[in-house]
């Protein structure tokens, strides 16, 4: 069961993220192309799944996939602005994981797994230490290099190229 989005900015993106977001922690999903029986399932499974997470403060883990400017990064300002989070989001691929602790609605670990060969590397990395992590989110960037250890409980999201302007959002669960 997927659902489909079509971006043609960045301000789509983040406000797709926005819209998410509100979703899991309890909210309606503000916009719904291409809504399907199946879809509407999925997202409710998901609203369910994450109903009692955003009451207990357990963390929400969001996989990001896509190709180097797919919009995983602006994604991830989304969040961060639904989140409060007011500093400027920029892609961990140097620093591997940024940091947005204590200054919104929840911390913020916006992590890319980018230089990370795989799952071994990513434990000795420590991010068992931020999966075990109460009332946060976490975002990973290229998570498909550590699949054999990501959360059962993931949103995965694929980012895809149409063109130049326009990016294709699917959920995956």
């Amino acid at each position: 069961m997927k659902k489909l989005y079509l971006s043609t900015s960045e301000e789509e993106t983040k406000l797709f993220a926005h819209s998410l977001m509100q979703f899991v922690l309890g909210g309606e999903l503000s916009s719904e192309p291409q809504t399907s029986e199946s879809n509407i399932v999925y997202l409710n499974s998901l609203k369910k799944r994450f109903a009692d997470s955003a009451k207990d403060n357990r963390q929400i883990v969001f996989a990001l996939h896509g190709e180097l400017g797919a919009g995983k990064t602006v994604f991830s300002r989304g969040i961060a602005e639904t989140l409060d989070i007011n500093e400027y989001i920029f892609s961990p691929s140097y620093t591997v994981v940024n940091e947005y602790v204590g200054i919104g609605l929840r911390d913020l670990f916006h992590i890319d797994f980018y230089r990370i060969d795989n799952a071994d590397s990513a434990i000795a990395f420590g991010i068992d230490d931020y999966f075990s992590l109460e009332n946060s989110v976490i975002i990973m960037e290229w998570a498909e290099r550590i699949s054999d250890i990501i959360p059962q409980e993931t949103v995965h999201i694929l980012f895809e190229h149409v063109d130049e302007n326009v990016r294709k959002l699917r959920l995956r669960n």
